[in-house]
């Protein structure tokens, strides 16, 4: 999986794609669960918190 990551990293900063150290790569299908109404972010957050 490490393999895999560092070639996906070398092709994205070979296209001049920014990458960051400890970037995820998730498709927006994989994210959407995680997505929350911009009005309820806050709210969110506060709960998952305690």
């Amino acid at each position: 999986m490490k393999e895999l990551r560092r070639q996906l990293k070398e092709l994205l900063q070979q296209a001049g794609a920014a990458v960051f150290e400890g970037q995820v790569f998730m498709t927006e299908e994989e994210l959407r669960p995680f997505l929350v109404a911009e009005k309820d972010v806050l709210n969110v957050v506060k709960k998952k918190g305690r």
